[in-house]
């Protein structure tokens, strides 16, 4: 099973590959470069498939997972938007796609469902590099890797109703 999580953001995009709940590689994107978010966006979201592409063999169980944009208002909506674009891409190429809430995904990584906000990214880079070995320092990063291992705990084991909640799956590419 191959995820590409994605953290959605409107400064920064980060990406996180998993495959069979292993660590690839991750990387950000910076997105407050000059000419239009909407364009850098879809851009660096078709590099990131190229990468996913790369490193992970094609199957029916490769899917994307991003977070659950709950809120409609600021630069809520801009993420609303970049959603959007997200959901069109695997639209576009048959690539099943599971948005999970910010609730889930710290519950699934941290053991607990809400941290305190001020140490909520401090404590999602220990955990990250702590499960998967690594020394990344962005929380970005972390939180895309976050993503991607949550909806692979979510797939290992669908039924666990204790942890897996607010979730919205698309039935592109799912059989």
């Amino acid at each position: 099973m191959n995820i590409l999580g994605i953290d959605l953001g409107s400064k920064v995009m980060a990406f996180a590959i998993l495959q069979d709940g292993k660590y690839v590689k991750s990387w950000a994107v910076d997105l407050t470069g000059e000419g239009n978010i909407y364009v850098m966006v879809h851009n660096a979201i078709l590099e990131a498939l190229r990468d996913w592409e790369y490193f992970c063999k094609p199957t029916t169980e490769n899917f994307i997972a991003f977070e659950y944009i709950t809120m409609n208002f600021g630069w809520q909506r801009i993420l609303l938007e970049i959603v959007g674009i997200v959901k069109t891409i695997c639209g576009q190429r048959d690539i099943g796609f599971i948005e999970i809430s910010p609730t889930t995904i710290k519950k699934a990584v941290l053991g607990i469902g809400n941290p305190p906000k001020k140490e909520k990214k401090a404590m999602m880079v220990k955990a990250v590099n702590e499960k998967f070995g690594l020394a990344i320092e962005s929380h970005d990063e972390a939180d895309s890797i976050g993503i991607a291992y949550c909806a692979w705990l979510m797939e290992k084991e669908p039924n666990n109703k204790g942890v897996w909640h607010d979730i919205t799956r698309a039935s592109y590419g799912f059989k």
